[in-house]
């Protein structure tokens, strides 16, 4: 059974959270330099209990004086390298934890926070973000993206121009680490030992990150699912699209945001409108492929599908109209192909015409996609509204009486005539 919690009752629980969070996380971090002071004595002085707990009940003078010299002995004692070697691990996780503690806890704050969408799950730009092969070169030259499929059924990639940054990163890092054991190592006392451990276990990861595969970002555009391929650093998911929130990176690009973890995993192209539009109509498998002429080849088999599934409705809304004309396949008569060309008027411009048409006469379409462009008559293009939309091929029609129920809209004076 599912809760569903009110605003100010998130807000609450995310404040209460974030204040548990940084508690743990000072707790837990100062208490990774007490490891030692709990440790050491036990693994240096494992018989100092049996010692002490003899003191506690003899009674003759004599016996304590030679469990005290026992005692005082003990204590003496020092730990040998093995010894050293486990308290400073012990120490090392009680710091990773302490670390691990603050990424996690922010992503619970994020998960329980109520959230605002940046973009609505819809089509509402005009187009500007194109997916064109050079593009795509532009964007592989230089090894920041490299591109595994542009396709009908999915849009793969990966960045691994990442690698160049983390190698730079790793030497820093070993530097700095290095740097610091130098100057704070004792041999003579364990404290400090778990934070180069933990020093050593961050290398490590930093070093896998370099060494993996670089994560791939997989759009399955069929199955509506998007997946991430990580690795043991990475942590990767699958999730219907649905599911999947725009972020931002850097300021500037268009990221989205880790279903469980929340944190942003770089996509492909600026954040704004167009981008996140463009992501959101090539996921609508009820819909063209968008702009761009990577696209241009699988356009036809991908029109071909829709029309065999009975043209499905559209998954995502849009706030222009999407159809193969004006997405870059015309299917339509060699006759139509040859007279679209003589249209300054575009398909979309004149059917939000004709939609606010509809609007005058009293009328709301709240499924636009429903008010279908059929072709062209005369100087005119033709609309129809269909409860089941018929996305076939567009002709130029030679008589009137084919119109009836239509609506023309001239393709200069954007006058509306209902047949």
């Amino acid at each position: 059974m599912k809760i569903e919690l009110d605003k100010s009752t998130r807000i609450t629980l995310a404040i209460i959270t974030g204040i548990a969070t940084l508690v743990t996380f000072v707790i837990l971090f100062m208490g990774a330099f007490f490891v030692n002071d709990t440790l050491e004595p036990i693994l240096q002085r494992p018989e100092s209990y049996t010692i002490k707990k003899k003191l506690s009940v003899e009674e003759n003078y004599d016996k304590q004086d030679v469990l005290y010299a026992q005692l005082k002995k003990i204590k003496k004692q020092e730990l040998n390298i093995f010894q050293k070697a486990s308290l400073g691990l012990l120490q090392a996780f009680a710091f990773l934890i302490a670390i691990l503690v603050l990424p996690l806890g922010i992503a619970l704050v994020f998960k329980i926070a109520p959230s605002k969408e940046l973009f609505y799950r819809g089509i509402y730009s005009k187009g500007k973000f194109r997916l064109d092969r050079t593009s795509i070169m532009q964007a592989e030259n230089p090894g920041i993206y490299k591109f595994h499929r542009t396709d009908d059924e999915s849009f793969s990639f990966s960045k691994p121009k990442t690698r160049r940054k983390l190698i730079r990163t790793f030497i820093i890092w070993v530097i700095i680490t290095t740097v610091v054991f130098i100057g704070v190592y004792n041999p003579d006392t364990v404290e400090i030992l778990g934070l180069p451990v933990a020093a050593l276990l961050i290398t490590i990861l930093i070093l896998l990150r370099v060494v993996l595969p670089a994560p791939r970002l997989i759009f399955d555009r069929l199955n509506g699912q998007v997946i991430f391929k990580g690795n043991i650093v990475n942590p990767g998911f699958k999730a219907s699209f649905d599911k999947i929130s725009p972020a931002m990176l850097y300021g500037e690009l268009m990221a989205i945001s880790h279903p469980i973890f929340q944190y942003s995993i770089l996509a492909f192209g600026a954040f704004d409108e167009d981008t996140w539009s463009f992501y959101v109509q090539y996921m609508d498998k009820n819909r063209p492929l968008p702009a761009g002429n990577v696209f241009d080849e699988y356009r036809e088999k991908d029109y071909l599908r829709r029309k065999a599934e009975g043209y499905t409705a559209p998954i995502y809304s849009s706030s222009k109209y999407i159809c193969d004309a004006n997405s870059g396949y015309v299917n339509g008569t060699p006759e139509f192909q040859k007279e679209i060309k003589t249209f300054k008027l575009k398909i979309e411009d004149a059917h939000a015409t004709v939609l606010q048409f509809f609007e005058k006469e009293g009328k709301v379409l709240m499924e636009p996609y429903k008010l279908c462009f059929l072709g062209l008559y005369q100087d005119q293009m033709v609309f129809k509204y269909m409860n089941q939309p018929n996305y076939d091929d567009l002709e130029v029609f030679k008589s009137d009486k084919e119109l009836v129920g239509r609506y023309l809209i001239h393709k200069k004076t954007n006058k509306i005539t209902l047949v």
